[in-house]
């Protein structure tokens, strides 16, 4: 296993330096990033490993005309993994255009390749590998710069002649750098767990418990918003720099310099979107009739039926053979317009109150909360707080279904069995910090059981749940004085 994750690390590395200037092409409506084939070269011994998105279950759920139909959105709206489509419908910080503008110092008519600038030692940038771009909006690579002389060499040549009085713009950083540097970086950092679509499912993730995060359905678990909202900006960069505890997410706030983490945050927000849209857009698929089970239960409720005559009925609706492009901009735009709200403070969760003193009074107040019907902790994280409720021994409905699991416990919104925390070890995934154990209360963790209480407690209760959850690991034994968890939260504080 050693030896196979080396030789898919060495082979991402080998081709993470991609240049960020290859084909740019500016659209009304996108940036289109293209570059060379990212993952198609093959290091000696180490087989392949393909450079493709894969497509969701709601897809597959899909007959064949409304498969193409998202397949063909998908393409368009975010490209693929070697020629990345930036849609601008979403504010991310995709990476705007940097550019210096350079008086031209001479110009060589009859090698119209060689162009010499002036005070190019001012500059403090690297512009071998940018491009120059002309008064005529006319690109051109520069292949080669001496830094002493201001001389460039660019290709293609140039077609019109350059006089002292001219000046051109110097590109260091085309639209969407990030987005292409953050997918460079993913290559090398993430893939291995989060997989290329960043569906969890990367060579490494069958080894690993709990599993990667699937960022398909645009939920992360551990959020500074509330509970109906999608994670904001600081979210991701709080994972990427802490790590998540007790799990193999590591912190790369040692890897990272610069605005690498912005570019990985800024392509992962894009595989997330991606993912989002193919699920959203899949579902307006089968209300408008193009799902499989929406096929069958027509052929079987109407006599004399055929599956060509549904599916010629599904291609000539309006909302597909006129309409598409207005129903694909519309998934599109309400899915831009949540992540844009994440990162607005009405939706920061934010105490009302400091953190009152771990006092002995408020860390009892907390255990009676814990245990009371009101707050219901210990239906998951047991009396005690060991992890053990007696939630983990019932079987849990199947989301959307009459149906259980096949064996009890808990399960996530992803279908993975998980375990409620036990507080004794003090490990804390969404952070340690008070202010983090006050969220995961307050907003409770998104794709998980565990709800959010800022609507039903008040601050002071949250504080008292924190103090009390904090003081766990470092408790001896609780006394066996537990109350019966049926009582009230005041018949606990005044007995």
């Amino acid at each position: 296993m050693n030896y196979v994750l080396f030789c898919k690390a060495m082979d991402l590395v080998h081709r993470r330096a991609i240049s960020f200037f290859e084909v740019v092409v500016v659209k009304p409506r996108f940036v289109i990033l293209s570059a060379a084939s990212l993952l198609a070269v093959t290091l000696a011994g180490c087989g392949d490993f393909k450079s493709v998105f894969s497509y969701n279950k709601t897809t597959d759920e899909l007959i064949k005309p409304a498969q193409r139909v998202v397949k063909t959105e998908l393409k368009e709206n975010f490209g693929t993994p070697e020629a990345l489509v930036a849609w601008l419908k979403f504010q991310f910080d995709f990476g705007a255009e940097e550019s210096v503008t350079v008086k031209v110092n001479s110009f060589d008519t009859a090698a119209k390749g060689v162009v010499v600038l002036d005070n190019t030692d001012d500059l403090g940038v690297d512009l071998e590998g940018a491009t120059l771009k002309l008064s005529t909006d006319a690109v051109h690579d520069i292949v080669s710069y001496d830094s002493e002389s201001g001389q460039l060499h660019v290709t293609p040549p140039i077609a019109t002649e350059l006089t002292d009085d001219d000046s051109v713009t110097i590109v260091t950083k085309p639209h969407g750098w990030k987005l292409v540097r953050g997918r460079n970086l993913y290559m090398i950092h993430c893939v291995h767990c989060h997989g290329v679509s960043g569906d969890g499912a990367g060579p490494t993730a069958q080894y690993l418990n709990p599993l990667p995060r699937d960022y398909r359905q645009g939920k992360f678990k551990f959020t500074s918003t509330i509970s109906t909202e999608k994670a904001a900006h600081r979210d991701f960069r709080q994972t990427l720099y802490e790590g998540i505890q007790g799990t193999s997410m590591p912190s790369f706030k040692l890897k990272l310099i610069g605005d690498d983490m912005d570019a990985i945050i800024a392509y992962v927000l894009f595989l997330s979107s991606r993912g989002e849209y193919e699920i959203n857009l899949g579902n307006e698929m089968k209300v408008l009739g193009g799902g499989k089970q929406e096929v069958q239960d027509r052929l079987r409720d109407e006599q004399g039926l055929t599956r060509q005559q549904v599916f010629k009925e599904f291609q000539e609706q309006e909302e597909l053979s006129t309409g598409l492009t207005e129903l694909s901009d519309e998934v599109g735009m309400i899915l831009a317009e949540d992540w844009e709200r994440a990162n607005s403070p009405e939706v920061e969760v934010f105490p009302k109150k400091p953190r009152p003193e771990p006092t002995a009074e408020s860390i009892a107040r907390g255990r009676a909360l814990f245990i009371s019907k009101d707050a219901k902790c210990s239906d998951c994280h047991g009396m005690q707080g060991n992890g053990n409720g007696p939630q983990t021994e019932a079987y849990q409905q199947l989301p959307g279904s009459s149906l259980t699991y096949d064996k009890p416990g808990l399960y996530d919104d992803w279908g993975h069995p998980i375990k409620p925390r036990n507080l004794h070890t003090g490990i804390y995934r969404g952070g340690r910090r008070p202010l983090d154990i006050y969220r995961r209360i307050s907003a409770g963790i998104k794709g998980a059981l565990m709800p959010g209480f800022g609507t039903s407690l008040s601050d002071d209760q949250i504080w008292d749940l924190v103090n009390y959850v904090m003081s766990i690991p470092y408790e001896n034994n609780l006394s066996p004085e537990s109350v019966p968890a049926e009582k009230t939260v005041a018949e606990h504080i005044t007995k």
